[in-house]
């Protein structure tokens, strides 16, 4: 009986486990363009208070942004363009707000270079080190 607890209290920690990881999107399991979509302008929503029209937009301009599939230096020119589509559905409060999004996120993306993929999440790198 104390083995079928056992047995039963591991498989049940390994599913919540399992399930935590997926819900944080670590591991492997990334998120679609449409689910990195829907991120983006929620936190643009949350920041800028667009209009449902804009949203619908520039829902638009990623959409067909994600059908390019782009690499290196053309998905750079990619993301020009999808920034400048961007600003120009935005009222000019909302471009200022813009700018200093993409500002913080350069920022970021500067103190990430040269670390490790994990570097964001101590609890990966003791983990991976015990």
């Amino acid at each position: 009986m104390k083995k079928f607890i056992f047995a039963a209290f591991i498989a049940l920690a390994t599913t919540v486990m399992a399930t935590a990881q997926n819900e944080r999107g670590e591991r492997g399991d990334r998120m679609s363009p449409k689910q990195r979509t829907e991120q983006r302008i929620n936190r643009m929503d949350k920041e800028l208070k667009l209009s449902d029209s804009q949203k619908k937009q520039i829902r638009t301009y990623f959409a067909d942004f994600n059908k390019k599939k782009l690499r290196g230096e053309e998905r750079k020119t990619g993301m020009k363009q999808l920034n400048e589509q961007i600003m120009s559905v935005l009222n000019a409060e909302q471009q200022e707000g813009y700018k200093k999004m993409q500002k913080r996120m350069d920022e970021r993306r500067k103190g990430r270079k040269g670390k490790p993929a994990h570097a964001e999440h101590p609890s990966v790198v003791e983990s991976s080190n015990s």
